[in-house]
């Protein structure tokens, strides 16, 4: 016969299910983060004939480190499901020159300090040399290109001026491909050792990498040189991640994860 009274339910219930479930990993929780750009997150629009163009890019690490661009010939657009694993992208191009901007953030900490800088990325054709972009440190800014030209496939680290000391040249790899590009600086010196992966597998290493040349600023999409932006990404950019330090093994393992899932890369 019914009491009136119900069975207590055991204590390992609703609170039991949540306290059991996967916590959610963001590059928020990297030990000394300097910038996060992610396609989904503080991107502000300018609609345009049904199209999305992107007149800002806010950091996600807590920093405050936003990108952005005033004009409105140069300024990209937002993919809502694109090529790379049906994520949101910004699109670049380099007719009209199309690039983001950051002119007064210090993001590198400087020459001697070692950091850790992924790019997730696809470009549309190989077809010329291109910038991911570059990142401002103190006194100097880091290049991250690649592309094909008399150079080949490569990463080339520091300014045009030393592209002959400091590129790296690849071969056995597709940036027409979905990929991630994890770059790191790897010891306390000027001209310190660099390491090079795509889509985690290790490609180049240098002893004695190049210094940074001094320059005005950050971009994304682009390089800056002369006073002006060249060697326009062409194609797609997911993901921006900067530390001022070099990524250990078990943030690296949580980063990498991380990407995979997201990105299937």
């Amino acid at each position: 016969m019914f009491s009136g009274a119900f069975p207590r339910l055991p204590a390992y219930g609703l609170a039991s299910r949540v306290s059991n479930r996967a916590v959610l990993w963001l590059p928020t929780q990297l030990s000394a983060l300097a910038l996060w750009l992610r396609a989904d997150k503080g991107v502000s629009p300018r609609i345009d004939d049904g199209t999305t163009f992107v007149t800002a890019w806010a950091d996600q690490s807590g920093h405050n480190r936003h990108f952005a661009q005033g004009t409105a010939a140069n300024q990209p657009t937002l993919i809502a499901a694109s090529d790379i694993n049906g994520k949101p992208a910004i699109q670049f191009v380099g007719t009209p020159i199309q690039y983001l901007q950051n002119t007064t953030d210090t993001i590198l900490q400087g020459t001697t300090d070692p950091f850790t800088i992924v790019f997730v990325a696809k470009a549309i054709s190989a077809a010329s040399l291109q910038a991911l972009g570059q990142i401002k440190g103190a006194p100097g800014e880091f290049n991250i290109l690649l592309g094909t030209n008399t150079l080949a496939d490569n990463i080339s680290l520091g300014k045009n001026t030393v592209w002959t000391n400091s590129r790296y040249t690849f071969t056995g790899f597709d940036i027409t491909a979905v990929s991630k590009y994890l770059i790191t600086k790897t010891s306390e010196n000027a001209l310190a050792d660099y390491a090079v992966e795509w889509n985690g597998n290790a490609h180049a290493t240098r002893v004695a990498g190049p210094s940074m040349s001094s320059d005005t600023r950050s971009t994304v999409g682009s390089r800056w040189f002369s006073s002006n932006p060249q060697q326009v990404w062409n194609g797609l950019i997911a993901e921006v991640i900067v530390m001022n330090a070099l990524i250990s093994a078990a943030e690296k393992n949580r980063l990498m994860a991380y990407l995979l899932t997201r990105y299937g890369v």
